[in-house]
């Protein structure tokens, strides 16, 4: 490898250790919660409520590197690719990222303090009844968030599908 060629294959390598990363954190949560769900409340008084504060706590972390590495994504994508791509990919990279990108902040910034604020206000969730406002209005946020998360997981999934070119030819330069 000739030295001119190094910011490169770093710069390359960071875009994939961002989405590898991006992409196995979201999968670790994908099954770590619904494990928390089954196994507390078996094992531990209010368990449900247990898992749903661990979950609630835990879940920003995964939200801050969807906006972070989204948005590393987005520059790397352009740094890499702009100029060596055939435009339809590079549009197609720069949609994935920037649905990574938006779905993890709509979630950090909007919904996830929305579910918070409720769940505050409504103790533990479960001892709410079913048809009052706010537990309601929470039912509807998860689902919300977990739509929102299944679509920027996609988004990631279809950037991975895309091709990455392992080096830039001299020729492109």
């Amino acid at each position: 490898m000739k030295l001119r060629a190094l910011p490169y294959a770093a710069a390359a390598l960071l875009y994939r250790l961002t989405l590898a990363l991006g992409l196995g954190g979201t999968v670790m949560f994908i099954l770590f919660a619904p494990i928390l769900f089954s196994v507390l409340p078996h094992e531990v008084p209010n368990g449900r409520h247990l898992a749903g504060l661990i979950v609630g706590k835990t879940l920003p972390f995964v939200q801050l590197w969807g906006v972070g590495g989204g948005l590393l994504l987005l520059g790397l994508g352009v740094a890499l690719y702009w100029r060596h791509e055939q435009t339809r990919l590079r549009v197609a990279r720069l949609t994935c990222a920037l649905l990574i990108t938006l779905t993890a902040a709509a979630s950090l910034f909007f919904i996830t303090p929305a579910m918070d604020t409720l769940r505050d206000d409504m103790g533990v969730i479960d001892t709410t009844p079913l048809d009052d406002p706010r537990r309601v209005e929470f039912n509807a946020l998860h689902k919300t968030s977990s739509s929102v998360h299944l679509f920027g997981l996609l988004a990631a999934l279809g950037l991975l599908a895309l091709p990455m070119p392992l080096r830039r030819t001299p020729s492109a330069a």
